[in-house]
């Protein structure tokens, strides 16, 4: 199963542009995951990515930078 996440996340950064890759690269991994999942018509399911949780995430990552 690994291996097919890293094809299709290899295939994905190849697409992507510098700026892109390194936004894309950034986000959870639980955020990457939702993104390279797609709905039954092979479209991206922007309606499933959980955004309130990568919003604490990230948020609890900031703060976590701030204390030290």
């Amino acid at each position: 199963m690994d291996e097919i996440k890293s094809d299709v996340q290899d295939e994905i950064l190849k697409k992507l542009s510098p700026w892109s890759r390194s936004k894309y690269e950034s986000l959870p991994d639980f955020i990457q995951k939702q993104l390279r999942e797609k709905d039954n018509t092979n479209a991206l399911a922007f309606s499933q990515i959980e955004t309130e949780k990568m919003l604490a995430h990230l948020v609890a990552q900031n703060l976590k930078k701030l204390k030290q």
